[in-house]
């Protein structure tokens, strides 16, 4: 199922260049403690908060493959950004717009897998997308850390950038353009 490697890969993104890279970046470039490197990563919640409270009407507007598209935008921006900001503060930028896409992304893929799996296997479906997500946040600090120490941390982002091209085109190619059906009851 499509939408189960969209979370899969989506959690391997948050969990490697944002969880992994930005504080090695932080610490290692800019020179931050853990609590400074921590208060940026509000950033990133700020963003999301800002689209979560719309994201039943974004839904009932544009389909799916929209939104997740524009969130993948998002975070090919923020992820290409990072390497390139001058001082730890203008982090804030970047980070805030990767948070953007998270508010985006998420909220809409767990509501359209839970929305479009049989009722009889709904509760399989969402057992799978937990495992798989787990799984994301397991292997991706392996991945990413291992990739800072042969290639730097830069190189973290990069690979984000990859991810996100990889999840727009999945996204553009294997999910629906139309618009969604009313919302099931």
């Amino acid at each position: 199922r499509m939408l189960l490697l969209l979370t899969f890969l989506t959690f391997i993104m948050l969990y490697g260049p944002m969880i992994t890279c930005l504080p090695v970046l932080g610490a290692h470039k800019f020179h931050q403690n853990a609590g400074s490197i921590g208060m940026l990563l509000i950033a990133s919640s700020l963003g999301a908060a800002c689209v979560a409270p719309f994201t039943g009407k974004l839904s009932q507007r544009f389909s799916l493959r929209f939104l997740l598209m524009t969130a993948q935008i998002f975070y090919i921006a923020s992820l290409a950004l990072i390497p390139l900001v001058p001082t730890f503060l203008w982090l804030v930028v970047p980070i805030f717009f990767f948070g953007l896409g998270q508010g985006l992304n998420i909220p809409n893929l767990q509501a359209d897998l839970a929305k479009s799996a049989p009722k009889e296997m709904r509760s399989s479906i969402m057992a799978a997308n937990g495992m798989l997500l787990r799984t994301g946040q397991t292997l991706a600090p392996l991945a990413f850390t291992a990739m800072i120490d042969v290639r730097g941390v830069d190189w973290g982002f990069f690979a984000g950038v990859g991810l996100a091209c990889t999840l727009f085109i999945v996204a553009g190619f294997f999910l629906p353009k139309v618009r969604p059906m009313e919302p099931a009851a």
